[in-house]
């Protein structure tokens, strides 16, 4: 079952995050101004989508300084459209990496954009400092490839052979972007 968030709902959502986010998965100074971006997004159950559709899993990485010090810049947006091209099919489902106040607004924002509902749900129920401690890594489910944008164009597809790496190489793309 589909259903439709809008601005009151995207705050509230970055208060319950940021509680369950314990201090991690990005400020709220950073969120706030992403709800206000968002007319409407649209959140589905995890049943509800069948084994066949094509998930995506997003987040921000890197420093949350330089986070709080720009603001999001939708880079998640670019992220998505280079991981199409490479893999070549267009995703249907977004899945927010982890329980943070950015990182659950940050995919809610590329849902919206794009026009993709968003899984209610992630891969920690909490904000994690590494790729390594999602559901994700610990259930063999691969990480590849691995899409990194800025907002300025620039975007790199990694192929890391495990979440350790990929954690490595995206902070180290990240900190080339800025």
């Amino acid at each position: 079952m589909k259903r439709k968030l809008h601005k009151q709902e995207m705050i509230d959502i970055v208060k319950g995050a940021t509680f369950l986010g314990a201090g991690g998965g990005g400020s709220p100074k950073v969120a706030l101004p992403i709800a206000e971006q968002i007319r409407e997004a649209t959140l589905v159950k995890p049943e509800d989508i069948s084994d066949n559709s094509n998930v995506v899993v997003m987040a921000g990485v890197g420093s949350p300084v330089v986070s709080v010090s720009v603001g999001y810049r939708g880079e998640l947006i670019p992220a998505l459209e280079r991981f199409e091209e490479v893999v070549g099919k267009r995703i249907d489902y977004i899945v927010p990496l982890e329980t943070g106040a950015a990182n659950i607004l940050k995919p809610l924002h590329a849902g919206a954009v794009k026009g993709l509902p968003v899984v209610d749900g992630d891969g920690a129920g909490r904000a994690v400092p590494e790729l390594q401690e999602t559901m994700f890594y610990i259930h063999g489910i691969p990480i590849t490839p691995l899409s990194v944008a800025d907002s300025e164009g620039n975007s790199a597809i990694l192929y890391p052979v495990d979440a350790y790496m990929g954690e490595k190489l995206a902070r180290a793309v990240t900190t080339v972007f800025g």
